[in-house]
Formats: C-alpha cells, sequence, structure tokens
C-alpha cells in the first residue's frame, strides 16, 4: 500500500491549481501524489524524472539478468559456445 507523503493533493485542488502543479514538478523533479477522497490514485512525475525511473529499472532488470546467469552456471546448466553453435547448426539445418 502506497503511503502518502508530505506532497500529496486532492485531485480537485490539483485540477484548480494545474499550472502551479507542473511549474513545482519542472522545477524540483519530486513526484506528487493525487489522492481521491483521501486515497493515494495517481503518482504525477516530470518526464526527465520519469525517464530516470525507467533507466534504473532497466539496470536492474539486467543486474538480475546477469545474477541469474552466474547462477546457472553454478549449477552447471550451460553449454560451450561449439556447442550452442552445432545446437543452432542442427536446429536451423545450417552447414555453417
Amino acid at each position: 500500500m502506497l503511503e502518502v507523503s508530505q506532497d500529496a493533493r486532492s485531485l480537485s485542488i490539483s485540477k484548480r491549481n494545474i499550472l502551479q502543479l507542473l511549474q513545482q514538478l519542472k522545477e524540483t523533479g519530486e513526484s506528487v501524489v493525487i489522492t481521491i477522497n483521501g486515497k493515494a490514485e495517481f503518482i504525477v512525475q516530470d518526464a526527465t524524472s520519469y525517464q530516470q525511473l525507467m533507466d534504473l529499472v532497466e539496470r536492474l532488470d539486467a543486474i538480475e539478468a546477469i545474477r541469474e546467469g552466474f547462477k546457472d552456471a553454478e549449477e552447471g546448466r550451460v553449454v560451450s559456445l561449439d556447442a550452442a553453435m552445432e545446437m543452432v547448426r542442427k536446429k536451423h539445418g545450417l552447414s555453417l
């Protein structure tokens, strides 16, 4: 469950002060929680902050894939490059 931070605003207040909200987002780069009936419903953030978040998620996904690869290697679930190439040749009928 999302905890509503100090910078939470109701949807009605946000609609009335949209230009102020947009300026704040641009200046601070901090996200704002939008509430409806006192419940956190939306997170609003500027495009730069969103892109930074997506870049971080991409890096974390890559780190997790690397960890899985190391685990596969430790548990013997790997094949040599030559064996992999041979499997590809057989599967696709290649004579390289």
